[in-house]
């Protein structure tokens, strides 16, 4: 069994275009402005919080410059309008991919859908880690990153797809009803909303092999 830490690291290490932001500028506005910013989500704007590539798309924004913009009133928030508004508890983490609003919640780290100060149940994205892996498959091209890709097997008893591979669940990594198995060089994306998975084989995930029966 591996950890979402691992899986993250391998896909990240393999992102050709990781853009970073400077420690120090990141420490200045959560100082100036008092955000009680977690650990975790001060490291992904350190490690990867200006890869446009990766978290932006044509509604998507969640780089540390669209955090700097909301906390430091610069446009598109010179004013923040009631719907804007993050539900107490959290802090702004960004726009998702379906033009939704972002908040990150201060005590679990997981990330919610919100509007007009009001959470969504559940929660989209169970951490930070969960939502690099959404961007990361989101992604059109990311399909020459492995050897072996197919899409969309239908699964015919979701309960026992579950039952047989609860073993190879890879935990605390899970949004929007997906959850990811892995088992010597096999990704599994498994979406039980629509009772189908996608299956990455081989690839970057050779490294994650040679982690597990270490090799590496």
């Amino acid at each position: 069994m591996i950890s979402k830490e691992k899986l993250v690291e391998v896909l990240m290490n393999n992102y050709p275009e990781v853009v970073g932001v400077c420690s120090e500028r990141v420490d200045h506005l959560i100082k100036e402005n008092n955000i009680p910013l977690r650990p975790e989500h001060r490291s992904f704007f350190v490690l990867y919080g200006n890869t446009t590539s990766l978290i932006t798309s044509m509604f998507a924004d969640c780089t540390f410059d669209r955090f700097e913009q909301y906390y430091l009133a610069q446009p598109p928030f010179e004013e923040i309008h009631d719907e804007e508004k993050v539900p107490s508890g959290t802090i702004y983490f960004g726009h998702d991919f379906n033009d939704e609003f972002l908040c990150i919640e201060n005590n679990t780290g997981e990330i919610y859908v919100y509007g007009f100060q009001e959470k969504e149940a559940p929660a989209y994205y169970e951490n930070i880690d969960s939502f690099l892996v959404y961007c990361f498959f989101w992604l059109n091209d990311k399909d020459h990153f492995f050897e072996i890709v197919k899409k969309d097997i239908v699964v015919e008893n979701i309960e026992q797809f579950k039952l047989d591979n609860e073993a190879f669940k890879i935990k605390k990594l899970k949004f929007k009803g997906i959850n990811y198995y892995y088992y010597c060089g096999v990704l599994i994306e498994f979406n039980a909303e629509t009772g189908s998975y996608n299956l990455y084989k081989g690839g970057i995930l050779n490294c994650l092999t040679d982690l597990v029966f270490g090799n590496g």
